[in-house]
């Protein structure tokens, strides 16, 4: 399938998905946060279970964010990146991050649960599930990760300004 056919067939099985499932993000949200175009074109498939298909996309992202938190809190000691950017992040900031890997955690399992339960029941959870994570995203999420991402950018900027004879 060509690209332009591959992203149609994606935007027809999205709204015939939402429209079963009954979620209310939109195409555009999920593609902002999941980048869900780019999960078909490097699948070259649109799943004859899109909704599945789907909900595991919006897992992988939640993943890679899993292993980066965790990696602020508990660098592995050959981590020289995260060994350093973790000293600069103090208690009540250790308890936040832990907590948004707990939500993220929640999501991954929930996940889990949905894949082994069928009909009705499955589309109900998957509408829910598909809410839930984008509500969470946009609530907490998002301004979560701003916050430690400028942190670290200005971790490293006071970094390279300290050594600037270097």
């Amino acid at each position: 399938m060509e690209q332009e056919e591959l992203l149609d067939s994606l935007k027809k099985e999205f709204e015939k998905t939402k429209k079963r499932l009954g979620f209310s993000a939109t195409y555009e949200e999920i593609e902002n946060y999941f980048f869900i175009e780019d999960m078909v074109l490097s699948q070259k498939a649109v799943s004859r279970r899109f909704s599945r298909q789907m909900a595991n996309w919006i897992i992988e992202g939640i993943n890679s964010w899993i292993s980066q938190l965790y990696s602020w809190v508990y660098p592995a000691p050959t981590d020289a990146i995260h060994l350093h950017e973790s000293k600069s992040i103090k208690k009540e900031e250790r308890e936040e991050i832990i907590k948004i890997i707990d939500y993220l955690m929640y999501f991954t399992r929930k996940n889990k649960k949905i894949a082994f339960c069928m009909g009705k029941e499955q589309d109900r959870m998957e509408g829910e599930f598909i809410d839930e994570v984008l509500d969470f995203y946009r609530g907490k999420f998002l301004k979560f990760i701003k916050k430690y991402l400028s942190k670290f950018e200005n971790f490293w900027k006071e970094e390279i300004n300290e050594k600037s004879d270097v």
